[in-house]
């Protein structure tokens, strides 16, 4: 196996030891933020957890805030209201 493959896998498996302790994976994102971004050549890395019947977006690894701009404009869209009632 490459030794690139070898480090990503070790941090694979620490991310999920953390997670199956219960413990916040976030401190470790934002320590090797630079790595997966230098891996994945990526902009914008979310970690997604699937709980029960819904999936929510609990991490995100970004430097301009492109993902956190674009959520918020979109949930100040009168198109997405969670308060609102449907009218049907």
């Amino acid at each position: 196996m490459p030794t690139k493959n070898t480090e990503i896998l070790q941090k694979i498996v620490a991310l999920q030891s953390c997670i199956i302790q219960g413990r916040d994976i976030n401190a470790m994102l934002h320590k090797d933020k630079n790595f997966y971004k230098e891996k994945t050549q990526a902009d914008i890395i979310a970690v997604y957890v699937n709980e029960h019947e819904y999936v929510n977006v609990e991490y995100v690894l970004e430097e301009h805030h492109l993902f956190k701009s674009l959520v918020d404009r979109e949930y100040r869209s009168p198109l997405f209201d969670p308060l609102r009632k449907s009218k049907t």
